[in-house]
């Protein structure tokens, strides 16, 4: 299961890198970086394969952060993230082509020390199997 879920993590790192252009893209972003950013948090993995054919079923969510008080900015770089994720082919090495589905999308106002900032989140459906 570890070797499918970080391949699905290399896939995805590299999707949105060649897509997102109005903010960074993280797996682990340093503790005080600045938005905008994309971040690949955290996935819930289902193996749901049989014995001797692995295959997990994944929902990822990616959160995107911005500064600022009004909500275009994060449904902008949202927009990219779908841009680059949902229904396109994903690859890396060692396993099968892979087809993300978008399943929600939400965006929320944080103020946090006087500063306001919006946070989205989506999540996405992956099938991860070796190829």
């Amino acid at each position: 299961m570890t070797d499918l879920a970080s391949g699905v993590d290399q896939a995805l790192y590299d999707a949105l890198s060649a897509v997102v252009t109005l903010g960074t893209v993280f797996q682990n972003p340093p503790e005080d970086t600045l938005p905008p950013v994309v971040i690949i948090a955290e996935a819930t993995i289902e193996p749901i394969g049989a014995k001797g054919d692995p295959l997990d079923r994944i929902e990822q969510t990616i959160l995107t952060v911005v500064a600022g008080k009004q909500k275009k900015a994060v449904r902008a770089l949202q927009e990219q993230v779908r841009t680059a994720l949902d229904n396109q082919t994903l690859s890396a090495a060692g396993l099968a082509p892979m087809m993300p589905v978008e399943l929600s999308c939400d965006d929320q106002r944080v103020i946090e020390n006087g500063k306001t900032y919006y946070l989205g989140t989506q999540r996405f459906l992956i099938f991860a199997q070796p190829g």
